[in-house]
């Protein structure tokens, strides 16, 4: 007995023995994890647990997150044991509102601790803005301007806003906040894509703006036919090339369908040319017909000698002789619908003086399978012109222009009210540099 006493004595020893390193052991591991869970914030109630190589965790916290990060830190301490996480999240409105308010006033005294550095980055942006604004006035930014407004003011906006994002930059990096800046810079990015999207006309229209406004393939008073529309240039905004049709009302043009659109310019060159067609008697004296016509057209007002008038014989048949004039005119100085309009009259009454019949319209009967009729003019015979004007003497003409044959001054005074209307918004300006092909 004494043996079996002596060897179970001794048999618990030695147990005792082998096991007190693996009990030191778990011991340390636990109170590393207690350890570390005491030093974080919002996890001092956190208790821990550990039961071989399972790790219990315990306690309240105020947060979801504060409950998530207690697990990842037992984790990190367990030598890949397991950690069972029985943490409950507090719902108590004080234990919310406290540490919220702890938190807060943290923040504040860091804010104004810095509050020195924040006063050096205001006044580091203020002085770049500065900058940018007195390298924005030049005299070579002032060249630019007047040889073309709107690049100029884009130059001078562009330097201003490099001097201001130098200056933010800066400033951030002196309040060791790049992260930031860099947060903010992807965010602007997804925003300016979305933006970008939402406001594709209106970008569309202001960078087709800007290029007009550089390769000025028109100015101000300039006649202009634009995808069809046909008017005075009054001026051009950034979304919208205004012109005044000849009738007086005021058409907005897309800047994009400008650039884009077919256009004509008739004063960029000065000189258009304009004809008419006449019809007379086949008995008539084709030579007397031809010379005289062309006479009365170079009489009238505003038809330029150089290039001369001309006139062609078109065709002749058993109803008619149709005759042909064509003239110039220099749109800068003269009203080109005017001046056909009294180069056909003039020619028209210098003829009917001289005893020249002109042909009437010759018509003819069109029957339908229903039976119907209709009249209507023969192909190739257009209705010519009547004249308004009395008989005059042979080899009579007039010797002053009528106001008609003069540049339209209603259009004029709108055209210039409509511009004073535009004012600084004007991209055009008064400036006549065109487009150099």
């Amino acid at each position: 007995m004494r043996w079996l006493e002596r060897s179970g004595f001794a048999a618990l020893l030695l147990a005792l023995s082998c096991s007190s390193p693996l009990l030191a052991q778990t011991a340390a591991r636990t109170a590393t994890a207690e350890t570390v869970l005491k030093e974080v914030p919002g996890l001092d109630r956190v208790e821990s647990q550990r039961y071989g190589k399972v790790l219990i965790l315990e306690g309240k916290v105020v947060r979801e997150a504060d409950r998530e990060l207690a697990e990842k830190i037992a984790q990190a301490n367990n030598d890949g044991g397991q950690v069972v996480n029985r943490i409950e999240v507090s719902t108590s409105t004080l234990e919310r509102i406290i540490p919220t308010l702890r938190v807060s006033a943290q923040k504040l005294s860091r804010i104004v601790g810095s509050a020195p550095l924040l006063l050096v980055a205001i006044f580091v942006i203020w002085a770049c803005w500065r900058a940018g604004r007195w390298l924005s006035q030049r005299a070579w930014v002032g060249r630019r301007a007047r040889s073309n407004p709107f690049v100029g003011e884009l130059i001078r906006q562009a330097i201003r806003l490099a001097g201001a994002i130098f200056g933010v930059l800066f400033a951030l990096e002196v309040m060791d906040a790049m992260t930031l800046a860099a947060a903010l810079l992807g965010s602007a990015g997804v925003a300016g894509i979305a933006l970008g999207f939402a406001f594709r006309d209106l970008l569309e229209n202001y960078i087709a703006g800007v290029l007009l406004s550089l390769r000025r393939p028109f100015a101000p008073d300039d006649n202009v036919s634009i995808d069809g529309h046909q008017g005075v240039v009054v001026g051009m905004n950034s979304r919208a090339t205004l012109l005044m049709t000849y009738d007086g009302n005021q058409l907005s043009l897309p800047n994009a369908l400008v650039f884009k659109a077919v256009m004509i310019n008739y004063t960029s060159n000065g000189r258009r040319r304009f004809d008419f067609v006449l019809s007379v008697e086949p008995g008539a004296d084709l030579g007397v017909v031809m010379r005289e016509g062309l006479q009365a057209v170079k009489d009238t007002p505003d038809v330029l000698a150089e290039p001369a008038p001309s006139v062609q014989l078109m065709e002749a048949t058993r109803e008619e002789i149709r005759v042909q004039f064509l003239a110039w005119v220099d749109q800068r100085q003269g009203n080109f619908g005017a001046a056909r309009s009294e180069a056909l009259r003039r020619a028209r009454a210098h003829l009917k003086g001289l005893g020249v019949d002109f042909s009437p319209p010759t018509m003819r009967l069109v029957a339908s399978n229903d039976g119907a009729t209709a009249a209507r003019p023969l192909a190739g015979k257009p209705v010519p012109a009547a004249s308004a004007s009395p008989k005059p003497r042979p080899g009579a003409g007039e010797t002053t222009a009528p106001a008609a044959a003069r540049p339209d001054a209603a259009v004029a005074d709108a055209v210039a009210e409509a511009r004073r209307e535009l004012g600084e918004q004007d991209l055009l300006k008064q400036d006549r540099n065109r487009e150099r092909r």
